[in-house]
């Protein structure tokens, strides 16, 4: 995002060529490093099924109707569990570090910097009502796969 407020800036290209490649090496390894337990998590309860299953134990977890099978129904619940107390654990977090990046983006907006960084804010907005709104997805899917 930045990268490409970058760009309508008059900021040279090196740099934001460096910026970009920066900001996607940080950016991924935190993600990585941050979604590994839950992706290990995730594997754990898949694998206690058959890989043709998997689909459908992810879909029951997230929508569509009941499954009548048990087992499905059982690892998709299992799942949603998982998930939903990962998610619920870190809101705070979450929360705090896509409001602070909103704030960043109109105190740029505010000294007269790009205007374009009110995009950014738009998106940090809807970050934080989408993280917000999987918690209370996961858990409506847990009372409904109960």
């Amino acid at each position: 995002m930045m990268t490409v407020l970058g760009l309508i800036s008059d900021v040279g290209g090196t740099f934001i060529a460096l910026s970009a490649v920066i900001g996607g090496v940080v950016t991924g390894t935190t993600i990585a490093l941050a979604t590994r337990k839950q992706r290990r998590e995730q594997l754990r309860i898949l694998e206690q099924r058959p890989v043709a299953e998997w689909k459908q134990v992810r879909r029951a977890m997230w929508r569509g109707p009941v499954p009548a099978d048990p087992e499905i129904r059982g690892s998709a619940l299992e799942l949603a569990r998982t998930m939903y107390g990962r998610a619920h654990r870190f809101r705070w977090w979450i929360t705090i570090i896509l409001a602070l990046n909103l704030v960043l983006s109109i105190a740029r907006v505010a000294t007269g910097d790009n205007p374009w960084y009110l995009l950014a804010g738009v998106a940090w907005v809807g970050a934080v009502v989408s993280h917000w709104y999987t918690i209370r997805r996961l858990r409506q899917r847990i009372a409904l796969l109960q």
